[in-house]
């Protein structure tokens, strides 16, 4: 299952990108131009893609667990828990 925050890059795009578009106009534009250039610029650096990879992976595996055990302290059916645990 695919989340609307996944932010890999998808036809060299950076997803990330468009989410931060998609602020423009209800914060100030100046503000949101510069963490725009700020996140491209930092994209290029593969230390920094990697790292943001790595939390990203990290923070989707915690929120899949915090959905789980929701379900579990619900007692929802066995078949839904592990239709859940298997994501893809």
């Amino acid at each position: 299952m695919k989340y609307s925050y996944d932010f890999a890059v998808i036809a060299d795009k950076i997803p990330m990108i468009d989410f931060l578009d998609s602020f423009y106009g209800s914060l100030e534009d100046s503000k949101m131009n510069i963490a725009k250039d700020y996140f491209k610029k930092q994209w290029k650096n593969e230390e920094f893609r990697h790292t943001y990879l790595q939390e990203k992976v990290k923070l989707d595996i915690e929120y899949h667990l915090e959905e789980l055990k929701k379900d579990i302290k619900s007692q929802k059916p066995a078949e839904e828990l592990i239709m859940r645990v298997d994501f893809e």
